[in-house]
């Protein structure tokens, strides 16, 4: 019941709701690989990508060939910025697709858009590349090149609360980065080989709380944290120049633009649309098939017409349940 009104919940996009009562079918079966694979999907509507990307991989462990799993742990990885990832993800989705056009056509626009960024962050550390002997000869050139600054890839996506944004840097302690949050400035430092360098020094396009900002320190990044003061959506990270010789200090924040989740120059308001529009077109089979149907139908009833479905569950719930201790007896 747990399973099948968050089944209903999900339709009317309660997804909040339709979380909740899958976590409750999943006390009863935890093993139950649909219930974790659409819990994660509400998850992605909720744009709790961590959440999603557990439930995902936990739902393929108990089902291997489960598509829209690797479906939704592609997503969610992606939006998480591990894109090799999240190609083997879409893969092995489209592995398991056969020869259904219009799943296939789903996992290939994913496969494209990985591709993409995998292309892109390949483009960005070859630009990391230093220069050779070759490219400089004279000494004041090779001093110019040990006391260059090096450059630090950096990425951000943003939700309504958090903007948040990671410098990429392999093998950096916690001690070894100092991140200075102000109302609308964020300077990063790393210490490099003994030697303290800026990573980042952001003039930001909008107001955050600086007390309630904070960073952490993985083995391949930075990952900084910051509690938007007003909530509105960024348009950028950084506060274009243009904006230092306004006569208002504040941020310009456009009201009728949504909020772009990641920073990158593809639509990604676009692309969350498109996967609303997929995961809602998934089409269950079998015994999920017949669920949804009754789920379909309970969403658009009226409360009375709720009242006697619910009632009739559990008559027929109490005859099975007869009907199974009868036949143990007889064991």
């Amino acid at each position: 019941m747990a399973k099948a009104a968050a089944n209903a919940y999900f339709v009317e996009e309660e997804f909040e709701l339709a979380v909740q009562k899958y976590t409750e079918a999943l006390k009863e079966f935890p093993t139950d690989a649909d219930a974790l694979s659409k819990r994660s999907g509400a998850y992605l509507k909720l744009n709790q990508l961590q959440s999603a990307l557990h439930d995902a991989s936990a739902a393929l462990e108990v089902d291997s060939n489960l598509r829209m799993a690797h479906y939704r742990q592609g997503v969610a990885l992606f939006g998480v910025e591990r894109f090799r990832e999240a190609l083997k993800s879409f893969l092995k989705g489209k592995e398991l697709a056969g020869n259904q056009e219009n799943v296939l056509s789903r996992f290939k626009t994913w496969i494209r858009k990985c591709e993409a960024e995998i292309e892109d962050l390949d483009d960005d550390t070859s630009t990391l590349d230093t220069p050779t002997a070759h490219d400089c000869n004279s000494p004041a050139c090779d001093a110019i090149v040990v006391r260059a600054a090096p450059l630090f890839r950096h990425e951000w996506y943003q939700s309504s609360t958090h903007v948040t944004v990671s410098v990429f840097q392999k093998h950096l302690k916690p001690g070894d980065v100092v991140v200075h949050f102000d109302t609308h400035q964020c300077l990063v430092k790393f210490t490099i080989d003994g030697t303290q360098v800026t990573a980042l020094d952001l003039p930001l396009f909008g107001a955050i709380d600086p007390v309630e900002s904070s960073f952490r320190v993985s083995t391949v990044k930075v990952e900084i944290k910051m509690n938007k003061a007003d909530g509105g959506p960024w348009d950028q990270l950084e506060r274009a120049a243009v904006a230092a010789v306004t006569s208002s200090s504040a941020p310009i924040v456009r009201g009728d633009v949504p909020a772009k989740p990641y920073a990158s120059n593809r639509d990604w308001n676009q692309i969350d649309k498109r996967l609303t529009e997929e995961l809602e077109q998934e089409k269950p089979e079998g015994e999920a098939a017949m669920q949804k149907l009754f789920a379909d139908i309970y969403a658009k009833a009226d409360e009375s017409t709720r009242r006697a479905m619910n009632k009739s569950f559990v008559r027929r719930f109490h005859f099975c349940c007869r009907r199974l201790w009868i036949h143990g007896r007889k064991l």
